[in-house]
């Protein structure tokens, strides 16, 4: 029974680190790809409006792919283990049930702002098209 805790609790830390280092590479490929999208909007090029587009597509994608790896780790994955390991240590059973599951950091980070940025990027798409037609 001490392995499974153990073993359990090893695999919470694991993926709790996944999660974290996951959050930082998206974060970093947003903020490039906002960056990119600020310097070529302002640019003087005439001809940079189809490079703009294409960044905030792909400034879309990386979101919606972000959205989707961390809705799997919330809804899948880590209550899995944490069931496994509620069946070997009650005092973390107690510590998960006083917590709040929909404003935690994990889900403010892990889901809101992913889901704003999907928001930011759709804008920003919305105000391209319109430009366009102008």
């Amino acid at each position: 029974m001490k392995d499974d805790k153990d073993y359990y609790w090893d695999w919470l830390k694991h993926e709790d680190n996944l999660f974290t280092n996951r959050n930082n590479f998206f974060l970093i490929a947003e903020a490039m790809l906002i960056a990119a999208v600020a310097a070529l909007s302002d640019s003087v090029l005439q001809n940079s409006q189809p490079s703009v587009l294409l960044l905030c597509l792909a400034g879309l994608f990386v979101s919606v792919i972000w959205v989707f790896a961390n809705l799997k780790h919330l809804v899948a994955t880590e209550p899995k283990i944490k069931e496994k390991l509620h069946a070997t240590e009650l005092r973390r059973k107690e510590f998960d049930e006083r917590r709040s599951k929909w404003w935690s950091n994990h889900w403010l980070i892990g889901m809101v702002l992913p889901l704003g940025l999907v928001l930011v990027w759709g804008i920003w798409l919305f105000i391209l098209y319109s430009q366009g037609g102008n």
